[in-house]
């Protein structure tokens, strides 16, 4: 089978994840997404693809760190051991990866639950942006997560 490799080439093989890796490092956006694009793909069942995604998370550019945010919370569950990794990124400098991971915590269901304290500091960003979607992703778990309900209520009656 012939597949289209990162680099939009064709190849006989899908690229590896270590190759997968290095593109993330490219200069070009279109293979940086399409690399992140295929560890998603893989990340459900190859745990290096996972792994890769959360260490993307502390890339240099701001670009790959909120497009695996994106990746992650469109894993959802199966995303879970990339929550300590989204709630660091909730300090980033960036507005819009900070944004990405309050969403990505927010679709990640029950096993953001460790989240929740992280996403109710969130609600004090200084992004007004990533202030609403904090809100979001608290309410989202409190509908998903009952043993929630009462601690998030009482965050958001607060503000």
């Amino acid at each position: 089978m012939v597949s289209v490799g990162v680099s939009g080439q064709t190849s006989a093989r899908a690229p590896d994840v270590p190759s997968l890796v290095r593109a993330l490092e490219d200069r070009d956006w279109v293979v940086q997404s399409r690399a992140l694009e295929t560890l998603r793909e893989r990340a459900r069942t190859e745990p290096s693809a996972l792994s890769a995604l959360i260490q993307a998370l502390h890339s240099r550019s701001w670009m790959v760190r909120h497009g695996a945010t994106r990746a992650l919370g469109e894993l959802g569950t199966a995303a879970a051991p990339a929550v300590p990794a989204l709630m660091d990124t909730l300090k980033d400098a960036d507005w819009l990866v900070r944004l990405g991971a309050v969403r990505a915590l927010g679709r990640l269901g029950p096993t953001a639950v460790p989240a929740v304290g992280a996403l109710i500091q969130a609600r004090a960003d200084a992004d007004p942006v990533v202030r609403d979607a904090a809100v979001a992703a608290l309410k989202d778990l409190a509908a998903q997560v009952p043993s929630t309900r009462e601690t998030i209520q009482r965050a958001l009656d607060l503000k």
